[in-house]
């Protein structure tokens, strides 16, 4: 199935095509990452990989080349949002100047923080604290965070131009959703 999904995205190169694509892969990862890991562990990760997109992109620089490669090659390891009517996708360049056709986000900055909601949910539903719509209120506050942070890089983005380090902030907010609800739930 994900060599079928992969081959779809690169014959059918549309953002639909690759954002489902690649939805499919963070959740899986996720799911088998997040229910393995317990939460202390899972938040040690989501920091250190934050730190070293802040190096990849703003010092080495090589978190754009990898991006650039990765559309080059029509893999569905971001998810492409078109900013305005005329986006190619066959255009598509991370490390272009001006205003962007499309922005992107990375496969890894969905699945770090997701990493983190389903080991939060496995954390929750271990305890029994109420889940509603069968999810634990751990996961949703964690999520909830990861979504803040989510919108705070799309303003960051929409600001300012050029290549933004993602998991900062969609790290940076899902371990704040978490920590805030450890908090309240030990109250």
């Amino acid at each position: 199935a994900a060599a079928a999904g992969v081959g779809l995205a690169w014959r059918v190169p549309r953002p639909a095509v690759r954002n489902a694509v690649a939805a499919v892969a963070v959740a899986g990862a996720a799911g088998l990452f997040g229910s393995s890991l317990a939460p202390a562990y899972a938040l040690v990760a989501l920091a250190l990989a934050a730190l070293y997109d802040v190096y990849a992109v703003y010092v080495s620089g090589h978190m754009a080349a990898v991006a650039d490669a990765s559309a080059d090659l029509r893999l569905p390891s971001m998810f492409v949002v078109p900013t305005d009517d005329a986006y190619d996708d066959a255009d598509l360049t991370v490390g272009g100047g001006g205003a962007p056709a499309a922005t992107v986000l990375g496969a890894g900055d969905a699945l770090f923080p997701a990493i983190l909601v389903a080991s939060a949910g496995v954390d929750a539903s271990a305890s029994g604290v109420a889940a509603p719509l069968g999810v634990p209120i751990g996961a949703w506050c964690t999520l909830a965070g990861a979504l803040v942070g989510l919108f705070a890089l799309q303003w960051v983005v929409h600001r300012r131009a050029g290549i933004h380090a993602g998991l900062p902030f969609v790290n940076g907010g899902a371990i704040a959703g978490y920590l805030l609800w450890v908090a309240s739930a030990s109250v």
